[in-house]
């Protein structure tokens, strides 16, 4: 994936001195917005049932970094608050076809933490962290609880 750019004054430049990584794309007062605005994008990502996902950080030129937001459609979300609707819906939708069989995820989970058992749900996360080794330990462990 190609970075933004900007224009320094002096030609072209990578914009990773300004632009959060996952920046491909700058909308400023050029494209209509408030002249002390740079809306930073990055690519859209586009889920099952027509969901389109995107970062999006609006920076006041010169003064602040903003907020990152997770923009679902036209609902704009914390990160913290779209991991949380993941979660939510993921248990859902693990209810809803809940037939005896365990679904095992990757998750970032805190340092120390090698795996969940959600049992209402049949889901085993497993740490991101781990190797395949560490997995199948962990994987035996959750299961044997």
């Amino acid at each position: 994936m190609i970075n933004a750019t900007h224009d320094n004054g002096q030609g072209q430049s990578p914009k990773s001195l300004m632009c959060p990584s996952w920046c491909v794309e700058h909308l400023s007062g050029d494209e209509g917005l408030d002249s002390e605005l740079l809306l930073h994008r990055s690519e859209e990502f586009t889920a099952a049932g027509g969901y389109v996902t995107q970062l999006e950080r609006a920076d006041l030129v010169h003064r602040s970094i903003g907020a990152t937001n997770v923009l679902i459609n036209d609902l704009e979300l914390t990160p913290w608050e779209a991991m949380a609707l993941a979660g939510v819906l993921a248990t859902t939708a693990a209810k809803a076809d809940s037939d005896g069989e365990t679904i095992i995820r990757t998750m970032d989970l805190p340092a120390g933490n090698d795996y969940v058992v959600m049992r209402d749900c049949n889901i085993i996360g497993l740490s991101s962290r781990l190797d395949e080794a560490g997995r199948r330990r962990a994987l035996a462990e959750a299961v044997a609880r």
